[in-house]
């Protein structure tokens, strides 16, 4: 085993509560930013101005010349350039599905570490998209939260502990 895969540990964020939100965010981010699907999901942005993720369509002899229906209609110059055309569509193919992949893994990651009471939040939720904003919208972090967190936490700084000798 080499040092570098010693060294190298794995961390697990449960989202649970509204301060787990940056941390468990974070890691999630991280994933799809390597994947490089982050683009598709950015919460920070409108949905509606995301680009999607589309399958490429495989080029035809009628896309290299609009009077052919069949590869022997085209001459040989066309033909190799349907045959570049068909290469780079095969490179795209696999891309494509790389993301595809990475997609679904970052659905299983989001399942996988919410804290189960908040599982019903993203039942029927397909779109990574979908489950992160409204994730966002019921446990992250509001101004409004942090400040009541803060003003419980406070007022119990104040009470007296009943469990401890305070002459002690």
């Amino acid at each position: 085993m080499s040092k570098e895969s010693e060294l190298i540990t794995k961390v697990t964020v449960i989202l649970d509560q509204p301060n787990d939100w940056e941390p468990w965010y974070q890691i999630i981010r991280d994933k799809a930013l390597v994947k490089k699907v982050w683009m598709y999901y950015d919460i920070s942005k409108e949905k509606e101005g995301l680009p999607r993720l589309e399958e490429p369509t495989k080029p035809t002899a009628a896309s290299i010349n609009p009077t052919a229906t069949t590869i022997s209609d085209l001459s040989s110059t066309e033909q190799s350039l349907l045959a570049e055309e068909l290469s780079d569509w095969r490179s795209e193919k696999v891309i494509f599905r790389e993301k595809e992949h990475a997609m679904g893994e970052l659905m299983i990651e989001i399942t996988r570490t919410i804290a189960r009471r908040h599982l019903y939040l993203i039942r029927n939720k397909d779109n990574l998209y979908d489950r992160l904003s409204t994730l966002k919208l019921y446990i992250a972090l509001t101004t409004e939260n942090r400040n009541r967190e803060l003003a419980l936490q406070y007022r119990s700084l104040q009470e007296k502990p009943r469990s401890r000798n305070l002459d002690k």
